[in-house]
């Protein structure tokens, strides 16, 4: 009889065990333009989506990741020599950098760039080098798993994930005669990608009743079984 009841309960376990889930969520990043002096660009809103629904604690969240892929262009690269005197340039060293953060944690970092060379040119104070038609095309993809606590993902209302693709040219100084440098970048491009939400989650259904009815019949006979001993 032990060994029944002993079997019984085991049985019931496995039936009321979590059980694994997961729902996504995609959002498509509008086709941009960009035009920075500063030789980068804060070009994507704040993007929001749903938090995660416990269902008054029927499902708890395990596990938060997004995925991305982006694609990024830079068409034309203007610097202006600032500096108080003349310099020497043969490349421009581009840069994109695409991240995304929830609050104060960094979610996503993706950072890749491109040498541009061309022949070595003087600029003296104030003249400026452009170079057009740039083939810088990044496809950022990948994915990232959110570690630690998921609070900020559950309950009611939605999750504030800041987007930024930043975008920079640096120029590559051989001459300078040791003053400080100091230019004036202008980055031209566009970008557009997709960024995926998933949502992990367990659910613990209630055991089945017809477990739960056999249980307690073999509870209630083990009891009358003790009881005749008894008597």
């Amino acid at each position: 009889m032990k060994s029944s009841l002993r079997a019984l309960l085991i049985g019931t376990a496995v039936i009321a065990s979590a059980q694994l889930a997961s729902a996504s969520l995609s959002y498509d990043l509008a086709p941009i333009s960009f035009n920075s002096l500063t030789g980068s660009a804060d070009n994507y809103p704040t993007l929001s989506f749903a938090k995660f629904d416990t269902a008054g604690g029927t499902y708890t969240l395990t596990g938060v990741s997004l995925d991305w892929s982006v694609v990024s262009a830079i068409s034309s690269v203007t610097v202006k020599n600032e500096s108080a005197g003349s310099v020497t340039i043969n490349a421009f060293d581009l840069g994109r950098t695409f991240t995304a953060a929830q609050g104060a944690d960094s979610l996503l970092y993706d950072v890749q760039g491109k040498r541009q060379t061309f022949s070595s040119t003087v600029l003296t104070t104030g003249q400026q080098k452009t170079i057009s038609n740039i083939n810088f095309t990044t496809l950022s993809t990948g994915a990232m798993d959110v570690y630690g606590s998921f609070a900020a993902y559950t309950g009611s209302g939605n999750v504030d994930v800041t987007l930024y693709n930043g975008f920079s040219a640096t120029p590559l100084v051989t001459a300078s005669g040791g003053q400080d440098l100091s230019w004036l970048t202008t980055v031209s491009g566009s970008a557009h990608g997709t960024l995926g939400v998933t949502y992990s989650y367990e659910l613990t259904p209630i055991p089945e009743p017809g477990s739960l009815l056999a249980l307690g019949c073999l509870v209630g006979s083990g009891a009358f079984l003790r009881m005749r001993r008894r008597a």
